[in-house]
């Protein structure tokens, strides 16, 4: 889809947000207007966005050729609003002023097409003041991002009340590199509501000496993984944001005192809270430790809840805030016991698009939708309620934006033996059986990488529906294991002996074409491959085709299976053994029978010294590195 993006104002998060955007719509011909009307803030923010792509080619995150198309895509200006004319989507990213936020929105919407969207970057100002007096206030969403705009997935969206244009602009933030999050219109919406909220009482802390700044981030990043308050505000700037947001809360609480700035704060102005250079001492005692999270965990949970219960978001996008935006890397903190407030946080259950279908998503896009144990549980959660809920006739399961990606590599890489493979395996292989024996059609929906255990998942699905980016593969060669969720016993099953050798022991991954050509998608390829599984599912319930569970008998096989021919390249020798003796044990078997050979022998990897490297390499390099397997 080739879009044309307009960003108005070239401060700081509209020069992070032109450079994202360029880097996704370069690749198709789009382009990025960037206007703002002071000439030096534009030349500023070209060399600001120079910079970045300079750093990513000399970091091995972009190409020399991907960075040249990026800056190219970025047409500044400073003379004419009307430049913007042909955008599809125009955002402002103004100061935090509702009069200048109005005032621009107005400008935007005299000069754009019909068909455009518009978005504001406010931080905490409501859609419906910004929106006073324009012509067509549905066309217009908050859409908020978090520190740093250019690299953080999240982007808060405050719908515009009109479900079409809402859900056509969650799909431009989503084409545009962007997590939505749907958040009420009420001020400062969730995130900024949970940062400005502990970032003061941390402030308290300090201001009744009970703590200092070093202190408090330590102990907030010991215990939470990460989100210390005070670096979190000096990096972004955000003392006078955190200030005006408590003011506005304040307000819309009728006077609450509980929201009101520090005095600190108000007297810290725009001063960084840390010396860098000079930093002062963290050491800590647990009796401060406890006071601390005491209270930085009583305002954390406390607004969290009210978020929650008043509707502004779900737990589960709040959870993958604190995670994204944060910097929380296990997520919100739970509470005991956790039934009293249980959620999902992997996996989301839409039973609102459609009614009587379900579309269950893997959204963990921080690591491509990976599956971890985690992951795995909360699909057989999401699956098991869907089985009883009488209103729902069918499923579609996918990956945000997508993609299903593999197991947790991480995870993988801390088993320990071979017992603990096998054990590992068996959670995934279990759901692959129980989607197999829903009593309702499951379709996998691909359209983006598409491997390891996420192609797994997708076989034991009764169709597949392929969009034209999906790419299918089981990749586990290249880490020095061999699939474990049931990849050697369906993939055979389903397009063929030979060409599933040749996918497995090679690690060679197909595209939607070949994936239909296969068998192991239902062609055409379609733009809105969501759209085309639900038809698909429409046309089982109606009774016009009946999807099926793949076939759980033995495979009929030649006597001897010819496993030459296939050269496996780099790969493990090794390795390629086990997986040769798994495919022509186990398909011999019935389907759960061999499930078990498979898990054996994904078991056996952990005895080589390939299965180490593997996972090292993996880890260390990433997947574009070439491991250097020893062949034992």
């Amino acid at each position: 889809m080739r879009l044309q993006i307009g960003i108005v104002g070239a401060g700081n998060i509209g020069a992070d947000l032109a450079y994202a955007f360029a880097g996704k719509v370069a690749k198709d011909g789009g382009s990025v207007v960037l206007y703002d009307i002071a000439s030096v803030q534009v030349a500023r923010a070209m060399v600001h966005i120079g910079d970045y792509a300079r750093k990513a080619v000399k970091r091995g995150k972009m190409s020399q050729g991907a960075a040249d198309r990026l800056m190219a895509a970025i047409k500044p200006t400073d003379t004419r609003m009307s430049d913007l004319a042909d955008c599809d989507l125009v955002i402002e990213a103004v100061k935090e002023d509702l009069d200048v936020k109005r005032q621009v929105l107005r400008g935007i919407e005299a000069v754009v097409s019909p068909g455009c969207l518009i978005g504001s970057t406010t931080s905490g100002l409501r859609l419906a003041w910004l929106t006073e007096g324009m012509q067509h206030p549905e066309r217009c969403f908050v859409t908020h991002p978090f520190f740093p705009a250019w690299r953080s997935l999240p982007m808060e969206l405050v719908s515009s009340g009109d479900e079409q244009l809402t859900r056509k602009m969650y799909e431009m933030l989503v084409a545009l590199g962007k997590v939505p999050i749907m958040v009420k219109d009420v001020v400062c919406f969730a995130g900024d509501d949970l940062f400005c909220n502990m970032g003061a009482e941390a402030m308290r802390i300090v201001q009744e000496r009970i703590a200092n700044p070093y202190q408090i981030d330590r102990i907030v990043n010991e215990r939470l993984g990460g989100g210390g308050p005070f670096l979190a505000h000096d990096l972004t700037h955000g003392n006078m944001l955190t200030a005006s947001c408590l003011m506005l809360m304040q307000k819309a609480h009728d006077g609450n005192p509980c929201f009101a700035p520090p005095i600190l704060l108000l007297d810290q102005r725009d001063k960084p809270w840390l010396d860098r250079k000079n930093p002062g001492s963290s050491d800590y005692d647990e009796a401060t430790a406890k006071i601390v999270m005491d209270r930085i965990l009583a305002v954390l949970l406390g607004r969290a809840y009210a978020i929650v219960d008043e509707g502004v978001c779900s737990a589960s996008d709040l959870d993958l805030l604190s995670r994204l935006a944060f910097g929380f890397k296990k997520g919100l903190p739970t509470v005991h016991p956790p039934e009293t407030y249980h959620f999902l946080r992997d996996v989301t259950v839409d039973t609102r698009r459609v009614g009587d279908i379900a579309i269950v998503t893997v959204r963990r896009p921080e690591v491509m939708n990976a599956l971890s144990k985690q992951t795995i549980r909360e699909l057989v959660e999401a699956f098991m309620k869907l089985e009883f809920d009488d209103r729902i006739k069918g499923i579609i399961l996918t990956g945000f934006d997508g993609t299903l990606a593999g197991a947790d590599v991480n995870e993988l890489a801390a088993l320990e033996t071979a017992e603990a493979c096998m054990l590992h395996a068996a959670p995934g292989q279990d759901l692959t059986l129980m989607i197999e024996g829903l009593g309702k059609p499951v379709v996998a929906v691909c359209n983006g990488f598409t491997l390891g255990g996420g192609s797994e998942l997708a076989m034991a699905c009764h169709a597949r529906i392929v969009g034209p980016k999906a790419v299918i593969g089981q990749p586990e060669v290249n880490l020095g294991v061999i699939p474990g969720y049931g990849g050697t016993m369906r993939l055979p099953r389903i397009i063929g002996l030979e060409r599933a050798l040749h996918m497995l022991r090679t690690g060679e991954s197909i595209n939607a074409a070949q994936a239909i050509e296969y068998g192991w998608a239902t062609g055409p390829i379609v733009e809105d491959p969501i759209e085309a599984a639900i038809a698909l599912l429409r046309r089982h319930i109606a009774g016009e085709i009946t999807l099926k569970p793949l076939s759980h008998e033995p495979m009929d096989l030649p006597g001897t299976i010819d496993m030459s021919g296939i050269n496996i390249g780099h790969h493990s020798s090794m390795i390629d053994n086990i997986l040769c003796l798994t495919v022509a044990d186990g398909l011999k078997l019935r389907l759960p029978e061999g499930l078990k050979r498979e898990a054996a022998g994904f078991g056996q990897c952990k005895g080589t010294k390939d299965m180490e490297i593997g996972l090292r390499n993996f880890t260390e390099n990433g997947p574009k590195v070439r491991a250097e397997f020893v062949h034992a």
